[in-house]
């Protein structure tokens, strides 16, 4: 698409994976000379939810072609600048077409037997608490230390440099029928500023 459509699509490596495997972000904007507010979506952070992948790759589409017809997509370009990671998760992904059901990376841990850290839950915030797993050979591992693997700490960098014209996350996922707030870590509602 970033072929195809110069004015309207850039893709840019924002890091690899353990593996080497590159990992893009593809950025929609009507006018490269002119930033706008972003929305960023990833999905394919979970190898296993290939319907995730198939989902960023389809809204990528959906904004591309239909642009020029569509009035929503059209209003939503003229204010916003769309980024979407497809597949944060590539190593893991490729690994599915031997052993469908993996869920994490493909790093390698301690234990030669266990391999991997569930990418969504490595990141800073929060790190290591509810919903992880300090136990390398569990789905849930959540790493040796925040940042221990080279695809989150790439969002996040990328996240980084963009941050003050970030206005919207969305990170999809295909495993439960839930709409999650990043706040899923407490029972408590967070303060509105």
């Amino acid at each position: 698409l970033g072929a195809m459509y110069k004015d309207t699509v850039s893709t840019d490596l924002i890091g690899r994976s353990f593996e080497g495997r590159p990992i893009y972000r593809t950025l929609i904007h009507q006018n490269a000379s002119h930033t706008k507010p972003i929305v960023f979506i990833i999905c394919g952070s979970h190898s296993r939810e290939w319907l995730s992948v198939a989902a960023c790759q389809y809204v990528l589409r959906k904004l591309v072609f239909d642009q020029n017809y569509d009035e929503d997509i059209k209003k939503l370009l003229e204010q916003h600048d769309i980024a979407i990671v497809s597949l944060l998760n590539p190593d893991g992904y490729s690994y599915t077409k031997a052993s469908r059901m993996w869920r994490k990376s493909r790093s390698r841990t301690r234990n030669p037997r266990c391999r991997g850290v569930d990418i969504n839950r490595n990141f800073d915030y929060k790190w290591g608490g509810g919903g992880s797993s300090p136990d390398l050979c569990e789905e849930i591992y959540c790493g040796d230390k925040r940042f221990s693997e080279k695809e989150p700490l790439a969002l996040a960098r990328h996240l980084y440099k963009i941050r003050k014209k970030l206005v919207a996350f969305l990170d999809i996922h295909t495993y439960g029928q839930l709409w999650m707030s990043p706040w899923g870590f407490s029972k408590s509602y967070p303060s509105i500023p």
